[in-house]
């Protein structure tokens, strides 16, 4: 599959699924940024983003600012952000999938 199919049968996916997306261009690749509403994330929000590079897609979910202060006043701060990079770099958080994109 060609990036420009993978970019094309994600848009399909995310409109048929009536899921809001803002689509637009970072460093001249095609990068599609969505937000969630969730009950279980600090303050309640997340915000999620994926880029389509010519050869790989990366994926990052961003917390707001109180995941941050989560972060800093906790006393296992090395061992949270190690968490946190994983799931940046690995993961995408159920709570962000209402629709079922990563089922």
């Amino acid at each position: 599959m060609t990036q420009k199919d993978s970019r094309k049968n994600f848009v399909a996916y995310m409109k048929s699924h009536n899921i809001p997306f803002i689509e637009d261009s970072d460093d001249g690749f095609k990068r599609y940024t969505m937000r969630y509403r969730e009950d279980n994330v600090p303050d309640g929000d997340v915000e999620s983003c994926i880029w389509f590079y010519e050869d790989i897609t990366e994926v990052r979910v961003y917390y707001n600012a109180a995941g941050a202060e989560i972060c800093r006043n906790s006393k296992y701060i090395d061992r949270l952000l190690q968490l946190l990079n994983y799931i940046n770099a690995r993961v995408f958080l159920s709570c962000g999938d209402t629709y079922g994109l990563y089922r």
